[in-house]
């Protein structure tokens, strides 16, 4: 398995993917190495194999944390008139990516009450198919049944990618109440020239796995803040926000950090739909603006996620996300020229 890992480190998938069958072959009861296959399988775009294989994270105790007890599973049988919790596992970016399934549940008939990290309860207020959210810390309501999100998939046979809903399932408006949006909203009237207003963020958790692989650090970013005349909003939060200072002085003077007023993601939320387009790294930036459906330029390391699959600059989880990669390791220089030129010419009209 250590080998197959190394692989895809690489790049090299295919080899993975053999390892990976030889490995599993042998102990067919490994759950850690179905897991990993599974999501190399949906990388390489096998979602009938991977997300059957994913299912096996169900057994690992880092997947059991948040597994609501003396609680039945759903097994993906009809739903209609159930009560289901449907509730979010692993990262943030997870969670957002998968809470659109409470309008695909509620869509069979099932009465859904959606159970998130505390951070995300006001992001998904208003979400299509919900009649409850609630945060992983409250006390858990009376259910029939619960389910993780990402679990939805194999569950109900969502094999084709069309079934994912990749449109805006979010609805956020631009709220007054909260501190960023004036800020964003008065660099409009700042600058005579009406520029197009661009969120960006340049790292992730740095607790992530790969953090260092899909983080990159903001000075790598000068030449796009340099070349390109819009007005930048930076949507960085956490210690990495701190990274702004070591700008050049006149590149500060061309961004609006608006940091110290995003305090959950309804904050960002609101603060993206203030803006044209956003440019960001592989965060949960990422999922607010694609599930906002507001127009968005993705940087990918070489080797990405497995949700975002291999070579297409599309997305089936986002319709409103188009991805750039790295076209080798390590090189983000490629990257920030092609969003220069993306961003130079127009790039995306903003989604309506």
């Amino acid at each position: 398995m250590n080998t197959a890992r190394l692989l895809v480190a690489d790049g090299h998938y295919a080899g993975a993917l053999r390892n990976y069958d030889r490995a599993l072959k042998v102990s067919p009861q490994h759950a850690t190495a179905r897991w990993h296959r599974g999501l190399l399988r949906l990388t390489m775009g096998d979602l009938a194999g991977g997300w059957s294989d994913h299912e096996a994270r169900r057994t690992l105790p880092q997947h059991l944390v948040n597994v609501p007890s003396g609680m039945a599973a759903w097994n993906g049988k009809n739903p209609a008139g159930k009560t289901l919790l449907l509730w979010g596992e692993q990262g943030l970016g997870d969670q957002i990516q998968g809470v659109r399934f409470a309008a695909t549940l509620a869509s069979l008939g099932a009465r859904v009450m959606v159970r998130c990290a505390p951070t995300l309860t006001h992001l998904f207020a208003n979400v299509e198919g919900a009649v409850q959210v609630l945060a992983d810390d409250e006390p858990v309501p009376q259910c029939d049944a619960h389910v993780p999100m990402l679990s939805i998939p194999f569950l109900l046979k969502l094999f084709d990618e069309t079934s994912y809903g990749a449109g805006r399932y979010l609805q956020h408006s631009l709220d007054a109440a909260s501190p960023a949006v004036p800020r964003v909203q008065s660099t409009q009237s700042s600058h005579s020239s009406n520029r197009t207003r661009v969120g960006f963020a340049w790292a992730g958790s740095p607790g992530h796995t790969n953090d260092h692989l899909r983080s990159l650090p903001v000075s790598q970013l000068t030449p796009l803040l340099d070349g390109v005349s819009v007005q930048w909003i930076s949507l960085q939060v956490g210690t990495r926000a701190a990274e702004l200072k070591f700008l050049p002085q006149h590149l500060l003077r061309d961004v609006v950090d608006v940091a110290s007023t995003l305090i959950n993601f309804a904050d960002t939320a609101h603060v993206i739909c203030a803006l044209d387009r956003v440019v960001t790294v592989d965060t949960s930036v990422a999922h607010v603006a694609g599930a906002l459906g507001v127009p968005t330029l993705l940087l990918l390391p070489f080797v990405p996620d497995w949700r975002w699959q291999l070579a297409r600059e599309d997305s089936p989880w986002y319709k409103s996300i188009r991805v750039i990669r790295q076209p080798s390791p390590g090189d983000w220089a490629s990257v920030v020229h092609r969003v220069h030129r993306e961003l130079s010419a127009g790039g995306q009209a903003r989604a309506a």
